[in-house]
């Protein structure tokens, strides 16, 4: 299914399939939340444009308001925009969720939220490592939520002190980071 929509990226036509995605927003009716969900993801973990990434994000929620992983996508939105204010509402109903993936993620954020928003570091140490233990319980395994959640196990170390234990999440987050804005943060604090 996706492998049709990724023709759109052929090299040197990045802007052009932008373009396309976004007029099957306006347009279609079958694959509307297919292409605001790669508008989202796009502008949100490849071009670095989180404000871009939350008017997709937005629209998502609002026609589907119980789809966590959109849901997950607003969070994380969010979370890139510094805006933690609005942010609890999606990050209880992940915590919430029966799903022990979308639980993984919510710890994450909540973590990310109480380390930064509330400057609560033991909070933050708490919520990472139940993240951490859903993961490592339920085998759960996804790149990308793994590298924010060593990130933010870094961040909360520095912040503590524990410079060496810092250090060694931060090269972990950098090496298994799926995309640049993680990776390229892990490597700020190592440099």
């Amino acid at each position: 299914f996706y492998k049709t929509f990724m023709w759109v990226f052929k090299e040197g036509d990045k802007d052009l399939g932008l373009q396309m995605l976004k007029t099957g927003v306006e347009q279609s009716v079958f694959t509307k939340a297919e292409c605001l969900t790669y508008l989202c993801h796009i502008y949100l973990r490849y071009e670095d444009k989180p404000e871009l990434s939350i008017e997709y994000a937005n629209q998502l929620t609002s026609l589907y308001p119980k789809n966590l992983n959109f849901i997950a996508l607003t969070a994380e939105g969010l979370i890139r925009m510094n805006k933690y204010t609005e942010i609890m509402t999606y990050i209880d109903q992940l915590r919430e969720s029966d799903n022990e993936y979308y639980q993984y993620i919510g710890e994450i954020f909540y973590g990310i939220y109480l380390e930064r928003s509330l400057k609560d570091m033991s909070g933050a140490t708490a919520a990472f490592n139940r993240a951490q233990g859903i993961s490592e319980s339920k085998e759960i395994n996804i790149l990308h939520y793994d590298s924010m959640l060593l990130l933010g196990l870094g961040r909360v170390n520095q912040k503590m002190g524990n410079e060496s234990t810092a250090h060694g999440y931060f090269k972990l987050a950098a090496k298994y980071a799926e995309y640049g804005i993680v990776r390229d943060e892990a490597k700020s604090y190592l440099d």
